[in-house]
C-alpha cells in the first residue's frame, strides 16, 4: 500500500479534470478564490440545517423553540457570509422552512460529518457527508443537500465523482450497512436518490487511482488551461490566458464547414462554439456592468468608436386582477389569464383526492421547442 501524499476530494479530483490550469491555481499556487453568491447562500443554509439535524438526532421532532433556533442560525450565517440581496436571503429562508416542514423519515446517525478515511489502495479521501440516515438494520441513506437551481438527470447521478467518493467513504466509515443508498436532497425541489453497486464502486475507486497517480506527476509545463463549460465560473478566469483569447477573439475562430465535417469534428466544433459563446456572453455581461455604472456615476452617456451608449427603460403596464375581473364577463376574464403551476400545484396539496383528480384531467402538457443537450458517454 502506498502511503498518501495527496489528500483527494470530490472538488480536487473534479477540478483537475475539469482543467489542469484551474487545478494548478488553486491547489499549487494557492491562489486567493473570488467570493460567489451561491456559495455563500449554500453555507448559511448548510449551516442551519446542520443545527436541525442536531436537534432530531437528540429529540426526533421540532419544537416552535427548536425551528426559531433553526432560523436564526441561518440568519447568523447570512449576516456572516454577507448575503446582501433581500431576494436571494428570501429564497434561503423559505427553502429552509420547507425543509424543517418535511425533515426526515429514518433515524439519523451523523450530522455534517468530517470524514478523513484512506481506501485499500492508499489514498486519503477528505470531504463532509451533510447527512447519514439509518433507513433499516442494513440500510444507510447518504444526503448532499443542493440549493442549485438545476437538477441532476438519472445518468449524471449515476456519474457524479461526489456521489461516488460518498459512497466509498461511507462504506470505509460504516461498514456495518449492506447497502448504501446516495441521495442529492434538492431543497427547491424534492430530493433524487441512486446508488452504486459493488462492481461500480470498485471501477471508480480504480479509475480515481489513475487520476491520483497523475495529480502527482503533474508538472507545471503541463498544466494548461482546457476552455470548457464551467469557464465563467472559474475564480482564476481573469488570469487564465486561454479565457482572455477566447473572450476576445470571435473574428478569429476558426469556422468549418459542416458538410465537410466527421461527425467527431462536428461534435466537438458545437461544443467548442456553444462553450465559447458562454464565454462571449459573460464578458458581455461584465462590460454591461461596468458601463451602467460609469454612466450612473458619470451621469452622462459613454460615446467612443462612433457610437452613443445611453441607457434606456421600457416601461410595462400590469393591471390588478381583481379590478378587471369585477368589469370584464368571467369568460372573456379567463381568456386573459393564465394559471401559475406552481401555485396551483401548492393548492392542490391540501385538497382532497377526488377534487384534485378532477383538475388534473383538464392538465395539458406542452413540449419547448427541440434544443440541443449534452451527455458524456459512457465507456
Amino acid at each position: 500500500m502506498s502511503t498518501y501524499k495527496i489528500k483527494m476530494s470530490a472538488t480536487r479530483m473534479s477540478m483537475y479534470l475539469q482543467c489542469k490550469w484551474k487545478y494548478w491555481c488553486n491547489y499549487t499556487l494557492h491562489l486567493p478564490r473570488k467570493p460567489n453568491i451561491s456559495f455563500k447562500l449554500g453555507t448559511a443554509i448548510h449551516e442551519s440545517l446542520k443545527v436541525a439535524g442536531l436537534i432530531w438526532k437528540k429529540k426526533e421532532n421540532f419544537t416552535k423553540y427548536d425551528i426559531q433556533k433553526i432560523k436564526e442560525a441561518y440568519r447568523k450565517e447570512a449576516a456572516k457570509e454577507g448575503i446582501e440581496d433581500m431576494s436571494v436571503y428570501n429564497e434561503g429562508m423559505l427553502m429552509l422552512t420547507s425543509k424543517i416542514k418535511d425533515f426526515e423519515s429514518g433515524k439519523i446517525i451523523a450530522v455534517e460529518d468530517r470524514f478523513e478515511v484512506t481506501t485499500d489502495e492508499g489514498i486519503m479521501l477528505i470531504g463532509a457527508i451533510d447527512k447519514a440516515v439509518e433507513l433499516a438494520d442494513d440500510s444507510l441513506l447518504i444526503v448532499d443537500y443542493k440549493t442549485s437551481k438545476f437538477n441532476y438527470t438519472a445518468q449524471e447521478m449515476k456519474n457524479d465523482i461526489q456521489l461516488s467518493i460518498y459512497d466509498i467513504a461511507a462504506s470505509i466509515k460504516f461498514p456495518g450497512y449492506k447497502r448504501i443508498i446516495l441521495c442529492l436532497d434538492y431543497l427547491r425541489s424534492g430530493p433524487a436518490f441512486t446508488y452504486r453497486s459493488y462492481r461500480e464502486r470498485k471501477n471508480f475507486t480504480q479509475y480515481m487511482l489513475a487520476v491520483y497517480n497523475e495529480m502527482l506527476s503533474l508538472e507545471e509545463k503541463d498544466a494548461t488551461a482546457t476552455i470548457n463549460e464551467f469557464c465563467n465560473w472559474c475564480d482564476f478566469k481573469d488570469e487564465c490566458p486561454e479565457y482572455r483569447k477566447a473572450a476576445v477573439a470571435d473574428e478569429k475562430l476558426e469556422k468549418k464547414n459542416p458538410e465537410n465535417c466527421t461527425d467527431d469534428e462536428l461534435a466537438g466544433e458545437y461544443i467548442k462554439t456553444k462553450n465559447r459563446k458562454r464565454i462571449l456572453d459573460n464578458y458581455e455581461r461584465k462590460l454591461k456592468g461596468y458601463i451602467l455604472g460609469k454612466i450612473k456615476a458619470d451621469e452622462e452617456d459613454l460615446e467612443g468608436a462612433g457610437k452613443t451608449i445611453y441607457v434606456r427603460q421600457n416601461p410595462s403596464t400590469t393591471y390588478d386582477p381583481k379590478t378587471v375581473h369585477s368589469v370584464v364577463p368571467l369568460n372573456e376574464f379567463l381568456r386573459m389569464v393564465s394559471v401559475s403551476k406552481k401555485k396551483a400545484d401548492e393548492y392542490l396539496e391540501g385538497m382532497s383526492a377526488i377534487d384534485r383528480s378532477k383538475i388534473m384531467e383538464t392538465a395539458e402538457k406542452s413540449y419547448t421547442n427541440p434544443f440541443l443537450a449534452i451527455r458524456s458517454i459512457r465507456k
